[in-house]
Order: structure tokens, then sequence, then C-alpha cells
């Protein structure tokens, strides 16, 4: 999303529509290895990966 369409939504809380980006399009997330017994994390790695088109 573009930073113009977000800021109004995360400076007042109201919605608003956000505009898709065309420049510096990114990947984010995670990936969280959990233990089936415990619940817990066992490993968490960060994705970030610039997309190209």
């Amino acid at each position: 999303m573009t930073a113009e369409s977000v800021l109004p939504k995360f400076l007042t809380g109201t919605p608003c529509k956000f505009e898709v980006s065309e420049e510096n399009v990114k990947f984010q997330g995670a990936v969280i290895e959990i233990d089936a017994e415990t619940g817990r994390s066992l490993d968490i790695v960060r994705i970030n990966r610039a997309v190209t088109q």
C-alpha cells in the first residue's frame, strides 16, 4: 500500500481506502516452527524480499 493512503488510518483510526503501491513492493512475513507438544516456538525466520516484475 502507499504510505499516503495508510497514514490517515494509522493516525486517526478512521476507515479509508488503501491504494496499492507500484514502487518498492516487498513480500514480508515470518515462518514459525512450533513444538506440537508444548505449543512454544522453536524457530522464527523473518522474510523480507523485494518483489521484482
